[in-house]
């Protein structure tokens, strides 16, 4: 569980990354059970993957991650109670660079609701190959908002940014989220951040979180970005978790 400095850092920053969270057993049994679930949706559908959504949700195996008392505990003490399942998903890139955005943004209401992301890398990535990059703060909203308005992509259009304020993307000032497997990074998804200098094959799992929201603009967010979060899987609905359903069940009520 996260401890007050840790949680200091993430309400700063906007991240707090821990390094070997989970141990070498428990990372090769998360690539695993990983591995398990895009094989399947490979057979059943024939498709090539890059992204699913949902994910850990397809697997009852992954359960004792989502409800593990280190990550489970750790969004409760930076979302507070009472906070909602958003979904889950499993990557494996394509593309070697992904521009500067944030996952979410909005008005001031919008922004300060915290939408919590909880990823893992199963892969190792540096700042030479691939590593996530942040820009420490920018979750807050003024400057947040000053750097849409720095951009070169046109305020709110949910384009990356290939430039801010004249710098070129993989020149701007950033934190280097350089990651061993093991190590998980929890974000708020109003940070601005990007990938630079990727390559194929790089895996990562996210975990979705979002505060309970306080008015109907912030549930308006959530309807936009997250219109998925309102169908929960139905295994998570019939689980018999008492944790899981506690994050599932509010949703229903929104």
């Amino acid at each position: 569980m996260l401890n007050k400095d840790q949680i200091a850092h993430f309400d700063t920053f906007g991240f707090v990354f821990i390094r070997n969270l989970l141990s070498e057993p428990e990372i090769n049994e998360l690539s695993l059970y990983s591995q398990e679930i895009f094989d399947e949706h490979s057979r059943n559908t024939g498709e090539k993957y890059s992204q699913l959504q949902p994910f850990f949700e397809l697997n009852s195996k992954m359960d004792k991650f989502v409800v593990d008392d280190r990550i489970f505990n750790s969004v409760n003490r930076l979302l507070g109670d009472d906070f909602l399942w958003v979904g889950s998903e499993g990557n494996i890139t394509t593309k070697s660079e992904h521009g500067w955005h944030p996952d979410r943004t909005g008005n001031e209401n919008q922004v300060n609701h915290r939408r919590l992301k909880v990823m893992f890398y199963l892969d190792q990535t540096t700042r030479e190959k691939g590593c996530l990059r942040v820009i420490p703060g920018s979750h807050n909203y003024e400057m947040h908002r000053d750097i849409i308005n720095g951009t070169d992509a046109p305020p709110d259009s949910g384009e990356d940014a290939d430039y801010i304020y004249g710098v070129k993307g993989r020149e701007f000032p950033a934190y280097f989220v350089e990651s061993n497997p093991g190590d998980v990074l929890f974000f708020n998804q109003c940070l601005w951040h990007a990938v630079y200098n990727g390559f194929p094959g790089r895996r990562y799992l996210a975990m979705k979180f979002a505060a309970k929201p306080e008015n109907d603009e912030q549930v308006e967010s959530l309807n936009k970005y997250s219109l998925s979060m309102f169908s929960p899987h139905e295994n998570y609905l019939n689980s018999d978790n008492l944790q899981i359903r506690s994050m599932v069940e509010p949703v229903l009520k929104l």
